[in-house]
């Protein structure tokens, strides 16, 4: 838990929600690269606790992402992904929740997994290779951030 310069904790309390999205004019990256990423958002001030990162496509096939965090110039890698076709957009495949296909994350009150992200870091992703013609991946996240 982080305190504040009076030694006081600081808890998320906050809701707030960000996104970033990827078309066909978007170039593939790799594992363990920036190249090519795709900001979903930069953490604010004392950090904050990703909730959930939702990831829809248009896409008509099934696409693989990289996941990480870049904090400075360090990589965190959080996995890589295959986001089924046409998630959260045909009526048939529900959204996919990345968070629920992650492990070893810490847990609240509730035993519901979040991601934390410290101040500054950014929260990214890079295709593993590229969308066709039209086609348009989303991934939203929901965080808890403090009120200081």
């Amino acid at each position: 838990m982080a305190l504040n310069s009076d030694n006081k904790p600081i808890f998320f309390s906050l809701p707030d929600h960000a996104s970033g999205s990827a078309d066909e004019n978007d170039s593939a990256g790799s594992w363990n690269s920036d190249t090519n990423g795709i900001e979903i958002f930069t953490a604010p001030t004392n950090g904050a606790a990703v909730t959930q990162i939702i990831v829809t496509t248009d896409a008509a096939a099934n696409e693989d992402i990289f996941l990480y965090i870049l904090d400075g110039s360090e990589i965190i890698n959080l996995g890589r992904f295959t986001i089924p076709d046409l998630s959260g957009t045909d009526g048939t495949e529900p959204v996919y929740n990345l968070l629920t296909n992650m492990t070893g994350l810490p847990t609240d009150q509730n035993s519901n997994s979040f991601l934390p992200v410290k101040d500054g870091a950014i929260l990214k992703f890079s295709l593993q290779g590229t969308l066709g013609a039209g086609e348009v991946m989303e991934i939203a996240c929901s965080f808890m951030k403090t009120d200081s």
